[in-house]
């Protein structure tokens, strides 16, 4: 029998060297609680990210989280994941958990379509034999035929969507966890998705997806968690519940702590409820227009993603920053826009961003390149917050980018050292010492990670290949 437990888990991340730039005319203090500064002499800001959370799901239980963005949804199923420790509390399951949190899981451009199946399958934690297994529906679903035998990185935007939403679906799960978002490219090819992502959840045992879509929460959910600022406010029937968000964002709108020239309370309100909704090219549009000097819409992005932040909507905020840099360069908002990405729980987000993707505007060639921005302020908050797994591996593999291999190796250490096992970033290090002729480190490196992962074809093949490089030296 499936379970999964958690009881009164809290959850939160520090945020060290944070310098707000919101104009002091506008906001003069931060609101809800979910942002605060610790110890205002090390700059030290915490985010409270989940509070008192306690669950209790069985066999059949259908559980959907809804909620604004940035009340603590994708960190809950972050937790419920492992991803994710609490600083408190505990969370405990029966039967094997897999998160369904994004639809590229793990896909590698320099690899073949069939290379990320065996290598995107070890990360969802399938076996080998159950992967191959899987091959021939995937090619079938997928309709790829000759180009999986090509690097993915020659595949167009939507054959990458085939390939990763085939690749997440391929799984058999007791416990299924789904972020909102997954999508599957053309119309047709959409039809089929729907049916395949519903076979899915029909297999899972226990189901808790996260989304906006109040119809897809009424389709698969027999009960909804209502979340607001990283607590859970309400949990009930369906309808009960939704009919509650709808008048909690309402009632949102209206009542947003902003204090500003009276005149412009309406246009800052609606701007920052857009943000909260999802709106971000209106609300960016419309914070645009509060002064009295119209902003720019790279500063007004600036402005209101801070805003955002102050009141403890980093998920939102990180919206209106990528959205802004989509605009034009601008240093200052990429740095906030990582710091963001950091306190909402998306440091996944940040290695494309480093290079240019996430639709950003490309900086000029007198510029510093994103990638540079992206380590420097990446090398600043681990100063201090030194324990971020996540950040050492991100930081890792963006300075072997940059060809910095002896700071590549040393972040990718961090990322391994802490004891969690994880495969990928293992598999990281020996490829970075491979190519930085350290073969032995290299061998030890996908021992450790043969040792995790048994069947690792990846692990064993760069054991092979540091093998044979040794022997001909």
């Amino acid at each position: 029998m499936s379970a999964l437990i958690l009881e009164d888990v809290y959850v939160q991340f520090p945020i060290f060297g944070s310098q707000p730039t919101l104009r002091k005319t506008l906001f003069s203090r931060t609101i809800g609680g979910l942002i605060g500064r610790e110890d205002r002499r090390r700059n030290r800001v915490m985010v409270k990210a989940l509070e008192a959370i306690s669950l209790n799901l069985k066999d059949g239980d259908r559980l959907g989280l809804i909620g604004h963005n940035g009340a603590g949804k994708t960190t809950l199923l972050r937790v419920m994941a492992g991803i994710y420790e609490p600083v408190s509390g505990r969370v405990r399951a029966s039967g094997k958990i897999t998160p369904l949190l994004e639809v590229l899981p793990g896909l590698d451009g320099e690899d073949t379509g069939y290379d990320n199946i065996v290598s995107s399958g070890l990360m969802l934690g399938m076996s080998h034999s159950q992967i191959q297994d899987c091959i021939p529906d995937i090619e079938e679903f997928t309709e790829l035929g000759e180009y999986l035998s090509l690097p993915v990185r020659t595949y167009s935007s939507g054959m990458l969507t085939r390939l990763g939403f085939a690749l997440a679906t391929a799984i058999e799960p007791d416990i299924l966890l789904i972020d909102e978002g997954i999508g599957a490219g053309d119309q047709r090819f959409a039809e089929r998705a729907e049916k395949r992502l519903d076979a899915l959840i029909g297999r899972s045992r226990i189901l808790v997806i996260s989304s906006h879509s109040d119809v897809l929460i009424r389709q698969f959910c027999d009960k909804v968690a209502l979340l607001q600022e990283g607590r859970i406010i309400a949990i009930g029937p369906v309808a009960e519940i939704v009919e509650q968000y709808h008048a909690s964002a309402a009632s949102a709108v209206n009542h947003l702590d902003v204090e500003a020239d009276k005149d412009a309370n309406g246009d800052q309100e609606e701007a920052m409820a857009n943000a909260l909704l999802g709106d971000v090219d209106t609300a960016i549009d419309q914070f645009a227009g509060v002064f009295q000097e119209k902003l720019e819409r790279l500063e007004a992005a600036n402005e209101l993603a801070a805003a955002l932040a102050e009141q403890g909507h980093a998920a939102a905020a990180a919206d209106v920053a990528l959205r802004g840099l989509v605009t034009g360069p601008n240093r200052e908002l990429l740095e906030s826009a990582v710091e963001y990405l950091v306190a909402a729980g998306r440091v996944s987000e940040i290695g494309s961003l480093a290079v240019g993707g996430a639709g950003i505007a490309e900086f000029e060639a007198s510029q510093e390149p994103p990638i540079s921005i992206v380590v420097e302020t990446l090398e600043a908050l681990l100063r201090t917050q030194n324990q971020h797994v996540a950040l050492w591996a991100t930081l890792g593999n963006l300075l072997s980018r940059q060809g910095d291999h002896v700071k590549a190796v040393a972040a990718m250490r961090r990322a391994c050292s802490d004891g969690t096992g994880d495969v990928t970033h293992l598999l990281t290090l020996g490829q970075i010492l491979a190519a930085n002729g350290e073969f032995q480190s290299a061998a030890d490196a996908f021992h450790g990670a043969l040792a995790l992962q048994p069947d690792s074809v990846a692990a064993r093949d760069g054991l092979s290949n540091v093998t044979r490089h040794t022997l001909s030296c």
